[in-house]
């Protein structure tokens, strides 16, 4: 899918790279052990790590997916994002304290650290399930995340769908390689303003063209 964007179009795509990849290299200057890697040395901001998570919570999916969704079967299907959220928020109420403390006392990054130390009994078994119970986990959502990157580039730039997501996964990749989980939560934290600013532009430009919801509604109901 190719929509032949404008060079302007183009232009901003690849400043947009330039900037996360940039970020990634500045984050790598800060981390300099497997604790800096994994949980950027714990002394990321809460504000930055909160909206890191809203940002993973919107992802590919709710941006992309879900208003594709939505034009096809209606807006009950934004019903999905609440749950996504709620998951999210039960997840880390019931985790995110524990794994926090076990960092301080114990060398426990990622979650099959966690489970070793719980069962020591079998600590290579449970490090075992532990990431086979992540690459499942991830797989879909991954998936899903790559998919939208393709839809986008493909559609922003003059490339085809599988190029846009190699090309999309590379960016990802470098960044993330490079600067672990620092680089993570603040690419989060640009690219959640670019969609905030993007959505209430959205929503203004709407409403100025459109007007009332009753109209945009009309105007979704006589739309094929």
């Amino acid at each position: 899918m190719n929509l032949h964007a404008p060079t302007s179009m183009a232009v901003t795509v690849v400043i947009y790279f330039i900037v996360v990849i940039g970020l990634g290299l500045w984050a790598s200057r800060g981390t300099r052990n497997l604790a800096d890697y994994y949980i950027a040395g714990r002394n990321a901001p809460r504000w930055v790590a909160i909206i890191s998570g809203s940002a993973a919570v919107m992802s590919g999916f709710g941006l992309v997916g879900l208003p594709g969704l939505a034009y096809a079967y209606g807006g009950v299907v934004f019903f999905l994002q609440v749950f996504a959220i709620l998951g999210f928020s039960v997840a880390a109420f019931l985790a995110s304290r524990k794994m926090r403390t076990l960092t301080e006392v114990k060398e426990a990054y990622t979650v099959p650290d966690a489970m070793a130390l719980r069962y020591p009994s079998m600590p290579r078994v449970m490090r075992v399930v532990g990431i086979l119970g992540l690459i499942v986990g991830m797989l879909g959502y991954l998936s899903v995340e790559f998919q939208a990157l393709g839809v986008v580039l493909s559609s922003l730039l003059p490339i085809s769908y599988w190029s846009g997501v190699l090309l999309g996964t590379a960016i990802v990749a470098v960044y993330t390689i490079v600067g672990g989980i620092r680089a993570g939560i603040w690419t989060d934290l640009f690219q959640f303003s670019l969609e905030m600013l993007a959505g209430i532009t959205v929503i203004v430009t709407v409403f100025i063209l459109v007007g009332n919801p009753a109209h945009i509604l009309a105007v979704l109901a006589r739309s094929p």
